[in-house]
């Protein structure tokens, strides 16, 4: 019971001192590349995308390794991309302009 006790003050004080609030992270860029057809009717896109990440923290920072991106559409896998490794400062917005997608 003192161990919970313990616990729920260290975390109070670490909230009190840090105020930790949630980044967020939009798309704010997307744009076909390259768009091939093939002699087999088989079409192959290359897509470009920006994420924008925004830390609200005074105090905190992140470091993200990187990201693999999935995107599936009705349980078919549709495409798959990464996003390289980045680091959010305090009070930072960051934007990933190295992201793609193979479709």
């Amino acid at each position: 019971m003192l161990l919970i006790v313990i616990a729920v003050v260290a975390g109070g004080v670490v909230y009190v001192l840090y105020r930790p609030h949630r980044p967020t992270f939009s798309v704010s860029a997307l744009h076909i590349c390259q768009l091939n057809l093939t002699s087999s009717n088989k079409l192959t896109t290359k897509f470009n995308f920006i994420v924008t990440a925004r830390n609200p923290n005074k105090k905190i920072v992140f470091y993200y390794d990187p990201v693999s991106v999935s995107f599936n559409s009705n349980g078919v896998d549709v495409g798959d991309g990464s996003i390289p490794a980045f680091t959010m400062g305090k009070k930072n917005t960051t934007t990933s302009a190295n992201g793609s997608l193979c479709i």
